[in-house]
């Protein structure tokens, strides 16, 4: 997909997300992302691997209420296309599975959405 104008200056699309646990985990997890709109859903689905320990030898996923995207089996989008096809506005939803067919799964949350110069891909916000 080519670049706009704005993302040729610089200027992107950036989605806040906040990511935790399907299930309660002791202490309680909050983990806060700023996700550019371009990240596709194997570069999140890497960085969420690196940031948890987990060793990406297992199938993986994005799901939401639309349907699945990103997985690493034969799904409705490639892994390669970019979070924004799911993410188009503030509470849209994302769930993150790996370790197919019991999985880990995280949720995660767009917090707001934001216009930013330079962005990085991926970063950990506090």
């Amino acid at each position: 997909m080519p670049l706009t104008q704005q993302q040729s200056r610089g200027i992107w699309k950036v989605y806040a997300l906040q990511v935790s646990p399907t299930r309660p985990t002791l202490p309680p997890l909050k983990y806060s992302l700023q996700v550019r709109e371009d990240c596709s859903f194997t570069q999140l689905h890497t960085y969420l691997q690196h940031s948890f320990g987990w060793q990406d030898d297992e199938l993986w996923s994005f799901s939401n209420e639309t349907g699945a995207a990103g997985t690493a089996s034969a799904c409705e989008f490639p892994p390669s296309a970019r979070i924004s096809t799911l993410l188009q506005r503030q509470a849209d939803d994302l769930l993150y599975q790996y370790g197919l067919p019991q999985p880990q799964e995280l949720w995660l949350r767009t917090e707001r959405i934001f216009i930013k110069r330079d962005a990085p891909m991926i970063v950990k916000s506090e």
